[in-house]
Formats: C-alpha cells, structure tokens, sequence
C-alpha cells in the first residue's frame, strides 16, 4: 500500500483550541490543612476559668457586694489567672514550645524576679505573677488557642462573661440607688470607680468588633455588643478607655493602607501640633484632667528615686513605695495581690526595674508587632486572617498607649490582659507559629515560545480492508 492511492483515506487531526502554555509548572499555593470548627473537648474547663476570670476582675469592683466577698475576688482574679493557664498546659501538653520570642521574653521575669528579691527577698507576690504573666501569654496562649476557631471561642466567652458581669453590676446599682459617682457626671452603677465599670464596657466592645463578620447571621448581635461597650465607656467617661479606643482606630485604620507610613507621619506631626497648644493653654489644669495622676507621679518618684543615680537609672530600685490612695477602694488597695503602682505602667517599671527591665518588657511586644505586620502582608486583602492580624496589632498599640495613664501592663490583675493579651498572643501564635504557606516551584524553567493554532493536519491511514 503506497501513500496517495484510492486504497487510503484522509482524517483530520484537530487543531489547538488556544495558546500554547509555556515550558513550567504554574505555581500553585498550598493551604493549610482545613482546621476543625469544633474546639477541643480537652479545653472546655479552661474556657470556664477564662470566663470565672473575667467576672471576678470586674466584680471585684462592685461596691455593693460583702467586703469579705471582694476580697476573695480581688485574690481569685489573679489566681483565677493562674489556674487558667495550667488548664491550658493540661490540656494540651504536648502542643507547648518555646518560641525566640518567647525565650527572649523570659528574660523580663527572671531579671525582675533577682531585683525584686533583692529588696523585698521571694516572698513578693509580683514575681510570681511576672512570670505567671510571660508563662501564660507568651508560651501558652499562642500554642493552645492558635487556631482560628478555638481564639474565637475563646474572646466570645471572656466577652459575654464581662457582659453578664456588667448586667449584674447595672441590677446591683439600681436597687441600691447607687447610680453615678460622687461627683454626678460619671456613671458607675455599683462600682466603686468609673475606671472599673470603663475597664468591662472596654473589652465587650473590643470583643464584638473582632468577632464582626460582615456576612454572617450574627452581625446584629456583634453590632449591639460594641454599641453597649461604647455606651459603658463614654458613660462612665473612663479616659483611659477612650485613649485606647482612639489609639486603636488609629492603628486599625494606618495598617489597612499602603501609604501607612506616610499617614502615620501626617498624623503624629498633627497630634503633635494640637497637643503644643493644648498644654500651652491648660497647663494650670493639666492635674485636674488627668485626674490627680500627675500629682502621684511626682510624689512616686520623691518617694522612691530621690535623686536619680546611674545605677537607679539602669537597674531600678527593687519594689518601691507608693502612699497615695490611686484605687478609691481601700479593699481594692488593702488586698494581697494588689500591687503599688503610679497609674503609669512605665513609671512602674522604670522606678522597679530600671531602663533595663523597661526594655526588657517592651522590645519582645514590639517583635510580637513587628511579626504579625509580617504576617499581614503576606495575607490576601479579605482574608479573615488579615483582618484578625490587623484587630491584634491595633490592640496592643491601644494597650501600649493606654499603659501611658494606667498601670494595666503586666498585670494578671487587670481585666485588659484577659482579652487584650488572650487576643494579641493567639492570633500571633496562629499567624507565626503555624506552617507557612508554601507553593510548588520549577527552578530555571525552560521557556518554549508560544506559536499560532496551525491548520487542521492530514495524514494518511489505511482503508480498512473489507
């Protein structure tokens, strides 16, 4: 059978439909592994203590339970911690490791624990609860709730415990006549001071707004529980609340953009501007806005620096000395685990602990913050982890700020940490300790240049033979 003759037919062969892909593997990214939506059966009890933890922190300040009662409250919100956090362990032992933050974070309790001794020997409760802190936040809270789901349960629980325990404050100091503060323009219910009450309305907002989704069939609920927050803080006119909420929008709003740092410039040199001529105009009332804080700053330094020496300056005095009544409760002020502060929680560690234990407990915050900025970027715009990433970052700048004219930092004692380190440290633990995402690569490709679709291809078969 030759080509060509009648004993042969023509058949077509079709011709390419489009382009011709070049000589590589697209480069595809591979996820995660789908996480489970359920929390761990093993973590329930430590979502209860969680919950225990932050009604006793802000019951503490209710004026109109049994001054036994407060007491034990005012003990428990910084054993409850404690006990918080060994649940943890228990339940996920194996889950526990140490990160280079975290182990550069340690250095902060061990070198508060020898200046501390040094002066008031170990008995000082605040070297327990220095590293109950970094133990807690810094190694436990990043591995044991670093998945997505488990950390929204989590700040669900701590945010509807401090709802409930607004609700029963509200009851309390309405059947008792006991409304607004002694000076009538500051609403405070039960409690015993508007920072209090503040403190719980702070974190019921902060809950609700991370919680947000906008497609989700709970948006209403999440919307009512940031008015009711707001509404607390500006009722009770806390302004260490609402410094956290502006140093919070601030930074929720400057990292969402990519001229942040050109915002960010525009608005420091602002702030700064108004802030010049502010002061030049109320320099006589400055105390009173600050409500006497400047005052006790004064006196905490006469008291326990004198005259700064070098070695003040580097290591600090040990624990120091504060007489002035900053609480308003003398069951509050009176209570072991209470600790002398200035309500300025760099004062706190500059007189304690000197320049170096300063550093010592800011620099591993600013790597958590400069990790999660990381992070953020490699995110896609409408992940929710973006968002998550971004709600963290904006919270421990608004803690950090907030730190200026209160001593919430370091401190299990205070309702903040609850929420605001409980949300910093798991979303980092899930944005930085989690594998990265990776995709498949061909190195050096081979590039085979593209050609147009060709005219249909004859070819010629044999007939098939009758």
């Amino acid at each position: 059978m030759r080509m060509g003759t009648r004993d042969t037919v023509r058949v077509s062969w079709p011709a390419p439909t489009g382009p011709l892909q070049r000589g590589r593997v697209d480069q595809t990214a591979v996820r995660r592994p789908a996480e489970k939506s359920k929390v761990p059966g093993a973590l329930w009890p430590a979502l209860f203590l969680a919950a225990a933890w932050t009604v006793a922190q802000i019951l503490a300040g209710c004026g109109v339970l049994p001054d036994d009662l407060r007491t034990s409250l005012v003990f428990w919100k910084n054993a409850f911690g404690i006990v918080f956090f060994v649940a943890c362990v228990a339940a996920c032992p194996a889950a526990l490791r140490l990160s280079p933050v975290a182990l550069c974070a340690g250095a902060f309790p061990v070198y508060a624990a020898f200046r501390l001794w040094a002066r008031n020997g170990f008995d000082d409760p605040l070297i327990v609860l220095y590293g109950a802190w970094w133990f807690g936040f810094f190694v436990v809270a990043p591995t044991a709730f670093r998945r997505r789901s488990v950390y929204r349960t989590l700040i669900a629980w701590i945010a509807a415990a401090a709802l409930c325990a607004i609700a029963v404050g509200v009851v309390l100091g309405v059947m008792n006549d006991q409304v607004y503060w002694w000076d009538h323009q500051r609403i405070v219910f039960s409690f015993t001071n508007p920072i209090y009450l503040g403190y719980a309305g702070l974190i019921v907002a902060l809950g609700g707004f991370f919680l947000f989704q906008r497609r989700h069939r709970t948006k209403t609920i999440h919307r009512l529980l940031m008015a009711v927050g707001a509404a607390v803080v500006l009722g009770a006119r806390a302004r260490n609340g609402v410094l956290f909420i502006v140093a919070f929008g601030l930074t929720y709003m400057v990292i969402s953009r990519r001229q942040k740092l050109v915002f960010a410039t525009l608005v420091a040199l602002i702030g700064l501007g108004v802030s010049v001529a502010v002061i030049a105009n109320v320099s006589d009332r400055l105390d009173e806005l600050s409500s006497g804080r400047l005052t006790l700053w004064e006196t905490v330094i006469d008291e326990n620096v004198g005259e700064l020496t070098v070695s003040g300056a580097l290591f600090g005095v040990g624990g120091f000395q504060q007489n002035m009544l900053v609480s308003h409760d003398t069951v509050v002020a009176d209570a072991r685990f209470a600790r002398a502060h200035s309500d300025n929680a760099y004062l706190d560690l500059f007189v304690s602990l000197g320049i170096i234990g300063l550093l010592l407990f800011i620099i591993p915050l600013l790597s958590v913050c400069r990790g999660l900025l990381v992070a953020q970027r490699r995110c896609n715009k409408g992940d929710p982890i973006e968002r998550d990433i971004r709600v963290a970052v904006a919270t421990i700048v608004g803690l950090l700020a907030q730190g200026i004219v209160v001593s919430n930092i370091p401190s299990l004692g205070n309702v903040m940490n609850v929420l605001g380190m409980s949300l910093v440290m798991a979303v980092w633990g899930h944005a930085c300790l989690l594998p990265r995402r990776t995709g498949v690569r061909i190195a050096n490709p081979t590039r085979v240049r593209g050609r147009l679709p060709s005219a249909p291809r004859r070819a010629w078969v044999p007939a098939p033979s009758a």
